[in-house]
């Protein structure tokens, strides 16, 4: 049995290995931190390394949380802040309360990929997991309207407060949560027809649309910085936030080559974003 469940976590590491990145790569503290989630499973698998080592030599860590697989899929929104994974839990599973997806799991507590890691447990793992916040954003999309068409999110850390902004039926609203709550835009008109993600810069907050739009975000609304439709398209670029230097690349997402160091990916191929 135990060598029947190795070969399946192998497979699933295999898998995961081979899946699409999730929005973006982190680099903290001469670190690379990186998400992939499995079509099947649903549930994400993170990667940490050093830059200065190639990218196979990465560790898979089993994440408790995930995103769905429907039609109009929402790449996991996650971020890392003070050795703690914010991710918004949004597997499909009948005991998932996406009310309470919002997830703030401390590093140490992940275990790596092996043969101690139950798929069963760490999908209930996810579902059990402490709330960070109710997901009040998901709760006025949905009192809003009962359809979800054009339905996006991302969410992370921006000036120690947690920021989500979420689109639906052609609107966007834009969140804030400290301890004193949830705060919020008024509701933007913003068509939208796929998934954006946010990026964080010094003081400024940005959403950058799947065409490649940029626009800089707060509660008093947005403002475009540039317009989308160019060379760069999210679904074939990797977003790089260099925290580190403060600086985010651009990547072709075709050309991660595992065998190489991500110092040598972003000196070769990587492309300063210019907000």
């Amino acid at each position: 049995m135990r060598i029947i469940l190795s070969l399946i976590l192998s497979f699933v590491f295999s898998a995961s290995q081979a899946q699409s990145l999730e929005r973006k790569i982190i680099v903290q503290n001469g670190k690379f931190y990186y998400m992939s989630v499995d079509e099947n499973i649903q549930l994400a698998t993170l990667y940490a390394g050093s830059i200065s080592q190639p990218l196979k030599l990465a560790k898979a860590f089993a994440l408790p949380a995930g995103r769905g697989i429907s039609a109009e899929t929402n790449p996991l929104a996650w971020d890392l802040f003070d050795e703690h994974i914010f991710a918004i839990n949004f597997l499909d599973h009948s005991l998932n309360d996406r009310n309470e997806s919002i997830k703030k799991i401390p590093v140490s507590s992940i275990k790596e990929w092996g043969p101690s890691v139950r798929m069963e447990e760490l999908m209930m793992e996810s579902i059990d997991q402490h709330m960070f916040q109710l997901n009040e954003p998901y709760l006025f999309v949905k009192n809003r309207s009962n359809y979800l068409n054009h339905f996006y999110f991302d969410g992370l850390i921006h000036q120690s407060a947690y920021w989500m902004a979420m689109a639906n039926n052609d609107e966007l609203t834009i969140w804030r949560n400290t301890n004193e709550g949830w705060k919020n835009s008024e509701v933007i008109d913003f068509p939208i027809t796929n998934y954006f993600s946010l990026m964080s810069n010094g003081d400024q907050l940005f959403l950058i649309t799947y065409e490649g739009g940029i626009y800089s975000i707060g509660l008093n609304g947005l403002v475009e910085i540039k317009k989308g439709n160019g060379s760069f398209v999210l679904a074939r670029s990797i977003l790089i936030d260099d925290r580190d230097n403060q600086m985010i690349y651009t990547f072709p997402s075709t050309g991660l080559n595992l065998e190489k160091t991500l110092e040598a990916l972003i000196l070769s191929s990587g492309k300063p974003l210019t907000l």
